[in-house]
């Protein structure tokens, strides 16, 4: 086996190192022009940097994030849903903003039940920061001339004793828009009915701490 001089091996690892430093300040470029095309409205323009960059940085949550908000100013609603999707599943620092424009996307395209239930998955976590909680909150009275229609779905289904299920996510849907005592006495009475009492407990225990 011939052992390649010295010289030629590192001038091989220059290569293979140089090229990765490159790409790195190279990806900090495209980053930054993509910020400039965003700032300048120059929605489509600022996507398609993000998407490359989505592309060579996959595991990149702020990335995958900037590439679907800018999908979303873009009009590209379906490949913007499809960038918050991945940031959600990783579950890391960035969920709740995910979930945030995942829940306005439902909204946008009038999914409804959607919409709401990816809302209050958001709600529930803990240590929101205050500004994501303020655009949750904005989101939820936007979302909130819907409540009067979870509430009658809600009514029309607890009538049929197999169908206690669907009156249960809707009483859930329309508490998430309006947090009243009464949607939780609702759910209470209804996780009863259903069998489930350590949850029908853990709601009785949620109104009489308020």
């Amino acid at each position: 086996m011939r052992l390649l001089p010295l010289v030629s091996l590192f001038l091989i690892l220059l290569a293979l190192f140089g090229q990765q430093s490159f790409g790195r300040v190279n990806n900090k470029d495209k980053m930054a022009y993509a910020n400039s095309l965003f700032s300048e409205e120059k929605y489509k323009a600022s996507a398609r940097q993000w998407k490359i960059l989505a592309v060579r940085l996959p595991q990149d949550q702020l990335v995958l994030l900037n590439a679907g908000i800018s999908s979303f100013y873009a009009g590209e609603m379906n490949e913007s849903l499809e960038f918050f999707k991945q940031v959600a599943e990783g579950k890391k620092s960035l969920y709740v903003p995910a979930l945030y424009w995942m829940s306005k996307i439902y909204g946008r395209q009038n999914k409804r039940i959607a919409a709401v239930t990816t809302l209050g998955i958001a709600l529930t976590q803990d240590n929101i920061p205050l500004g994501v909680y303020h655009q949750l909150i904005d989101l939820a009275e936007k979302f909130s001339p819907w409540e009067e229609e979870f509430k009658q779905r809600a009514e029309d289904e607890v009538t049929n004793e197999d169908r206690l299920h669907l009156g249960l996510q809707f009483y859930r849907l329309a508490w998430i828009l309006n947090p009243v005592d009464s949607y939780k006495e609702h759910l209470f009475d209804l996780y009863l009915k259903l069998g489930d009492e350590a949850q029908a407990l853990r709601t009785w225990n949620t109104i009489k701490s308020d």
